[in-house]
């Protein structure tokens, strides 16, 4: 994680400063080889000031204001409350565009 983002952002987080936000799970259900499972992080904490790279631009807003619009469907499911401080568990299936949502679970709401 560290490392990703130096190389993604140009900032160094320590790990000792990441905190686990939880986990998302992508299922492609036209792409099986696309199906991940993604280990979210926080931190407050960081050493420099992000930098553009050929993965992201990164640009400043308050967590109120977030474009989500302009991300993918799904990050309105897990963004806002992974920023608010919760710990999320959720499981994101697409359509056949391999972009919009067909459907969202939390798995650990189940018990």
């Amino acid at each position: 994680m560290v490392r990703e983002v130096w190389e993604e952002a140009g900032v160094v987080v320590l790990q000792e400063h990441l905190v686990h936000a939880g986990v998302v799970e992508f299922i492609f259900p036209a792409r099986l080889e696309w199906n991940m499972s993604c280990r979210l992080f926080t931190t407050r904490q960081w050493q420099g000031e992000p930098a553009e790279s050929p993965e992201i631009t990164p640009e400043w807003f308050d967590v109120d204001a977030l474009p989500l619009h302009r991300m993918w469907q799904d990050a309105e499911h897990w963004l806002p409350p992974a920023l608010a401080g919760e710990t999320i568990d959720v499981v994101v299936v697409l359509n056949g565009d391999n972009e919009t949502v067909a459907s969202i679970r939390y798995p650990s709401a189940r018990g």
